[in-house]
């Protein structure tokens, strides 16, 4: 305590001329306007400017939870589109008593991992058997179709892209509703080929192509991509159809699963008449 005393005392002639300085300053902009307004602004704007700085990096750390909570969002829109509610006639033939019910809800995801490079590609995210998920559910994001579960544990599912030469969807075009069927072909991981669709149909560049009212496991009129190219040779039945896909898998973070309420009755039914057929031959 001593040693500061006598360290004050050493500088006491600096401190009353810098408490002398600082008294100066306070009294020209105290009584002068001009430069009080001066300072004020000057002042203003420092302190403008750093709050706006501690805001942006604020928001920059709250991105994560401002995504997963527009994508929670998105996923309660998608449930409530016109599309994917019955008609009153399809829950009578049902025997569903309510008026409207939904046809499909949605889970949001996040992609964990992802490859588009193999002959059979795969996603892995973050929702699991916890979550109520179950092999065989469609995935979809905002573009347009992803894939299908193949496997779940409690936290996590595995999904078979439709970047997977085994993987077939049913679709159409969107303008005529002919039907046919997209595959992936292994090569170019933004395209794919759209068989089956015969060649007496009129089909034009561009075209738009969804998912058809013929699968349980997509909403119908999902997007799948445009028809980029086509041609048929003359001995072929079906066009030979190159699809651009609207869904980029190398920028893939958020997905939807898509749980079909009805996909369980769907399923039974096709079960019985398989059997019943194989049954009578």
């Amino acid at each position: 305590m001593k040693k500061v005393i006598l360290f004050l005392f050493s500088r006491l002639n600096f401190i009353t001329f810098l408490l002398l300085e600082l008294l100066c300053i306070w009294l020209i902009f105290s009584t002068n306007p001009y430069q009080s307004a001066a300072f004020f602004n000057s002042s203003n704007a420092m302190s403008g400017n750093a709050l706006d700085l501690a805001n942006n990096t604020k928001g920059y750390l709250k991105l994560k939870d401002i995504n997963d909570q527009l994508v929670a969002e998105n996923a309660v829109l998608l449930k409530l589109l016109s599309n994917n509610k019955l008609t009153k006639d399809e829950m009578t033939a049902l025997g569903i008593d309510t008026i409207y019910v939904s046809k499909f809800s949605f889970v949001a995801a996040k992609v964990i991992n992802s490859s588009t490079a193999n002959f059979k590609n795969y996603l892995t995210i973050n929702k699991g058997t916890s979550d109520n998920l179950l092999p065989g559910m469609g995935v979809v994001c905002k573009e347009g179709i992803v894939g299908k579960i193949k496997a779940c544990s409690k936290n996590f599912s595995t999904i078979t892209s439709i970047l997977n030469k085994e993987n077939l969807v049913s679709c159409k075009l969107k303008r005529s509703n002919a039907l046919g069927t997209l595959r992936w072909d292994g090569i170019d991981p933004k395209n794919a080929k759209m068989l089956y669709v015969a060649r007496h149909l009129v089909v034009r560049m561009g075209d738009t192509i969804v998912t058809s009212e013929q699968n349980s496991v997509f909403p119908e009129g999902e997007m799948v991509g445009v028809i980029k190219k086509f041609k048929v040779k003359g001995d072929e039945s079906f066009y030979n159809i190159e699809v651009e896909l609207s869904t980029d898998f190398s920028t893939l973070n958020y997905v939807y699963v898509v749980k079909n309420k009805l996909k369980f009755q769907l399923d039974s039914l096709e079960s019985v008449s398989t059997f019943e057929n194989n049954e009578n031959k």
